[in-house]
């Protein structure tokens, strides 16, 4: 395997794991990515982690619009990682905690549902894109910054099950909002104040 044997070249673009069953753990070389430096899509569902690294991940491809990682096993992306390319970032059930790096990025589709270690989400305001925001059952979630009450063009803003979220943006300005889950929200102090029209929302949970 490819990711295995560090055995890459430049001229791959697109990487599409789908996982044997049975139970053998995959072991990715920390330098898997080193040489795709055109990689612009990869995608790997790992729900029941049988994919790991053989120490840290050390770089991935600059050139990525698409990283799709379920199960992602560390607590954070490679420190010299920029995705200003990324529009689609989707780490469901990861073990993600620093996610600093999204500030950076403008993208279409964030989703850390499911990510259990992640207790905060940071300024999004670069985000002017940004559709759809998926933070369902990030149990330990604690705060979701105000920036994100300003993001027009969000459609899609799930919360549900975030039982320890206390800090949620004091005013919610999202026109384009149709749909906002705060079920199970237990800890919110307020609910944000609405301002401006949300013609398009068909509800809040």
């Amino acid at each position: 395997m490819v990711l295995e044997e560090n055995t890459g070249t430049n001229k791959i673009e697109a990487i599409v794991v789908e996982l044997p069953e049975g139970n053998d753990i995959i072991r990715l070389s920390p330098n898997a990515f080193m040489e795709m430096k055109r990689l612009r899509l990869f995608i790997i569902n790992d729900y029941d982690d049988y994919v790991c690294f053989s120490g840290e991940l050390n770089s991935l491809p600059n050139e990525l619009r698409v990283l799709d990682w379920d199960g992602y096993h560390l607590p954070s992306l490679p420190s010299n990682f920029h995705g200003k390319k990324l529009s689609y970032l989707k780490l469901r059930g990861s073990l993600i905690q620093d996610v600093r790096v999204v500030e950076h990025m403008n993208l279409t589709v964030l989703d850390f549902s499911f990510c259990e270690l992640l207790t905060k989400i940071p300024n999004l305001s670069r985000h002017r894109n940004l559709k759809e925001l998926n933070l369902l059952f990030c149990k330990n979630l604690e705060e979701i910054h105000d920036s994100v009450g300003l993001l027009d063009k969000l459609v899609r803003f799930d919360v549900s099950g975030c039982s320890k979220l206390w800090s949620f943006p004091r005013s919610i300005k999202l026109i384009s909002l149709e749909y906002l889950d705060l079920e199970h929200c237990s800890s919110l102090l307020n609910f944000p104040e609405i301002e401006g029209e949300m013609k398009n929302l068909d509800g809040i949970t």
